[in-house]
């Protein structure tokens, strides 16, 4: 018996609400932390209103298949289920980005620097 076993990146979806009024500096904290992750390829960018996710975006969002799922902004716990339940990610989680003009988040890596993120780039460093 042989495996074949292929090495791609991990895969992050960012969930984003652009209707809200902090969502120019949710895209630019998320192009930021995408520079040094194969400048964001696999790591679309869907629209959600926190609610739903319009059948355009859902299919788009089923055919890259992420490995997480970060909304930017609160979503419903219905719509974390069928994520969850249609994408099978390692995990989906909500983050708020802080405003960037705070003095907690002054560099743009800070404004992505939640625990799961910490320790995901953490575990990444020691397999470097």
């Amino acid at each position: 018996m042989s495996v074949f076993v292929t090495k791609r990146p991990i895969r992050f979806a960012f969930l984003v609400d652009p209707q809200k009024e902090d969502w120019p500096e949710q895209l630019d904290a998320i192009w930021n932390y995408n520079l040094d992750k194969w400048c964001g390829r696999f790591n679309p960018i869907i629209h959600t209103n926190g609610s739903e996710i319009s059948s355009d975006w859902r299919c788009f969002l089923e055919k890259l298949d992420p490995d997480y799922v970060i909304a930017t902004s609160t979503i419903s716990d219905r719509l974390r289920d069928q994520i969850k339940e249609k994408l099978c990610p390692i995990a989906c989680e909500s983050i708020i980005i802080p405003n960037p003009h705070d003095s907690a988040a002054q560099t743009p890596k800070g404004l992505l620097q939640t625990p799961f993120l910490i320790a995901f780039e953490s575990e990444q460093k020691s397999l470097k």
